[in-house]
């Protein structure tokens, strides 16, 4: 997948000391010359803890043969680009490989060539024997012909990453088998390994002169080596504070999650001498573990909790709106954007400053955030991140230097805390919220009803489908074509049953306090005619059909063939507005009474009757709106209704 920069990369090490050093040149700890390591984009590295370092240890055990991982030296993950996990594992300042899920439910370890380079002859398992004459095909960046093969691990199995050797078993290349050991060894046609990378393509960061002695380190000896470079942030830090408490003069408040970046935030809040008011919304939805490490945090400190509870809201609006997801984040606004208005109104009704643990390298939309802004929807809050420009290694290294205890769900290995079963989350990651925590359960069991009940096949569960409303090309192409075309037709069909239920439009709408920006979702309560309500919908701009559903080009408008509706925008004014006149369009078309009052108020002529109904010509029509004037159908009609989700408060 393409790179995505969203700051600089600051990630250095230390050869003398074999310690990460983020941005400076020069080791807080020996004074000696960093270097740079090359990494992807974004370049947001964090530290591998106990849950990661178990899983990594047991994909290499199991690939290798041999435990290869150091136990005594500090490890770092960087997250990359892909359709779902994967980590570059950074051990003694070099990338050895990626640790990749594979969907739906495998883990696999990707050697890099300095890896097979450095290891190739205490591996057990996973290497395949190039016949000499077949290496200078390798290394010229060919794959590995079957024919080439003088022998191999008898236990691969195709698709099994691999390290091809040569007979004195030194690695020359990385990549993975297309056929099981013993054929590799038999087959003499075709492909036996798509090589990756070769020993001759060694970037420069694996031939550096010298490169570090691998020696003992902590996180305590990470923490010292970059002591003057924490110093600098945290100073950078306080003074936003003060700057920005200066400027807006409202009553200050921190929001808590129980993540991380909101506690790194708060303790630079109390660095800069100011006691704010904690803000924590109990979506239903956060681990046990997350409100108990809420409420430990604010005892430690001694300050006052404002707290709002959603409780069951999610899973009520859950049969109107069906599974959120990354593309339809009804969830924010029904438990998140509704519990923070009503607190807002409640305790600071002069407005509030309120400082977010909000980072530029999580994603490009808080990256173009900045620093401070005003909420959209919550006209009384201004919003500002003190860390907008740290990595998550500048926050683990400061929460440690500050010795203060985290979420216990960071250690099993997850990289950000939220609700648990997030839709912005990876499947890797909800897979192991499932093996972890029992809580899961309730969710599954909604999950599995709904997709009985829209007939999806088994893939929408196992891959998480339900995630987006549009799937991403990455996940198309890990279906099969039956289940993709079995997925695409349950998507046509209404999210709630029919019945006698009336049509009713549900929605929910605002600023998204999980990524940033301005959206309502929505969804009716029946199925809704495709071909009729794109054909109305065209009075508001050009239209474009998938086989997901239609979008309004020029609206910024989604509507998808089970019920749901998407509006997104830059204010909350433009989104409610476009969100109106969509609705509007889908209940005219559907409860069209064939009046004909819209064909004698075009001015194109391009409205005509059909079978007693209004038909719009897409070619002439030149979206004047003018027809949707006096339509009775939205000033009259009893079955139309427009329901906004609101919210009760509960202590």
């Amino acid at each position: 997948m393409a790179e995505t920069r969203l700051g600089d990369l600051l990630l250095r090490w230390c050869d003398r000391c074999d310690l990460p050093v983020l941005k400076e040149h020069w080791c807080g700890r020996c004074d000696g010359r960093t270097v740079r390591v090359r990494i992807t984009p974004p370049g947001d590295v964090r530290p591998a803890f106990a849950g990661d370092l178990e899983l990594l240890r047991k994909v290499m055990q199991r690939q290798f043969g041999v435990d290869l991982l150091p136990t005594d030296r500090v490890i770092l993950l960087n997250r990359c680009p892909a359709i779902d996990r994967c980590d570059e594992v950074i051990v003694d300042g070099k990338v050895w490989g990626n640790l990749t899920f594979l969907p739906p439910d495998r883990y696999v370890f990707r050697p890099r060539v300095y890896f097979a380079r450095t290891f190739a002859q205490r591996l057990r398992r996973g290497w395949v024997q190039a016949a000499e004459d077949a290496i200078p095909f390798v290394l010229s960046g060919t794959s590995l012909l079957a024919i080439g093969v003088d022998s191999a691990d008898a236990s691969l199995r195709a698709k099994d990453e691999v390290v091809v050797v040569d007979s004195r078993h030194r690695a020359i290349g990385v990549g993975t088998a297309l056929l099981d050991g013993p054929a590799l060894v038999r087959t003499t046609k075709g492909k036996g390994v798509r090589v990756r990378a070769h020993l001759h393509v060694l970037e420069d960061r694996d031939r550096r002169p010298g490169g570090p002695t691998p020696k003992p380190s902590t996180w305590t000896d990470v923490v010292e080596a970059n002591q003057r470079f924490l110093e600098r942030s945290l100073r950078r830090g306080v003074d936003f504070v003060h700057a920005t408490m200066a400027s807006v003069r409202k009553p200050i408040a921190v929001s808590l999650s129980g993540g991380k970046d909101s506690l790194a935030t708060l303790l630079v809040c109390l660095a800069a001498g100011t006691r704010p008011s904690v803000l924590f919304i109990d979506t239903g939805l956060e681990f046990p573990e997350t409100v108990a490490h809420v409420h430990e945090v604010v005892a430690r400190y001694d300050l006052k909790l404002l707290q709002r509870k959603a409780g069951d809201q999610f899973w009520d609006s859950l049969a109107y709106f069906g599974p959120p997801g990354k593309d339809y984040r009804w969830c924010c606004k029904a438990i998140k954007l509704g519990p923070i208005v009503s607190m807002i109104e409640e305790h600071f009704p002069t407005g509030v400053l309120t400082f977010i643990g909000q980072r530029r390298y999580e994603s490009s939309a808080r990256a173009a955030h900045g620093a401070v802004w005003r909420n959209p929807w919550v006209e009384k809050q201004v919003g500002a991140s003190p860390i907008q420009d740290w990595t998550a290694l500048h926050v683990w290294l400061y929460l440690m230097q500050q010795g203060v205890p985290v979420n216990p769900w960071y250690e099993k290995g997850m990289e950000r805390i939220g609700c648990f079963m997030c839709p912005a989350s990876s499947l890797a990651d909800l897979d192991t919220v499932r093996r972890t925590y029992p809580g899961m359960e309730r969710w599954d069991s909604a999950l599995e009803a709904h997709a009985q009940r829209q007939g999806q096949p088994q893939a929408y569960t196992d891959y998480a489908l339900w995630r987006w409303k549009t799937l991403p090309e990455g996940m198309t192409q890990l279906l099969s074509p039956g289940e993709l075309a079995a997925s695409l037709t349950a998507r046509t069909r209404p999210m709630a049953v029919s019945g006698g239920v009336p049509l009713e439009f549900h929605s929910a709408g605002g600023y998204e306090p999980c990524i940033g920006g301005v959206s309502r979702e929505g969804a009716f309560t029946k199925a809704i005619q495709m071909e009729r309500a794109s054909n109305f919908l065209v009075v508001l701009g050009p239209i474009e059909r998938d086989e997901h559903g239609i979008s309004v080009t020029q609206e910024g408008i989604e509507v998808f063939a089970e019920g749901a509706v998407i509006s997104r925008g830059a204010d909350t004014q433009r989104v409610d507005s476009q969100m109106t006149d969509a609705v509007d369009q889908i209940f005219r078309a559907i409860d069209c009474i064939g009046c004909g009052v819209c064909v004698g108020k075009c001015p194109t002529e391009s409205v005509s009757m059909r079978d007693n109904l209004a038909w719009i010509d897409e070619e002439t029509c030149v979206h004047c709106n003018k027809c949707m004037d006096k339509c009775p159908i939205t000033s009259f009609s009893p079955a139309m209704k427009f329901k906004d989700w609101e919210f009760t408060p509960q202590e």
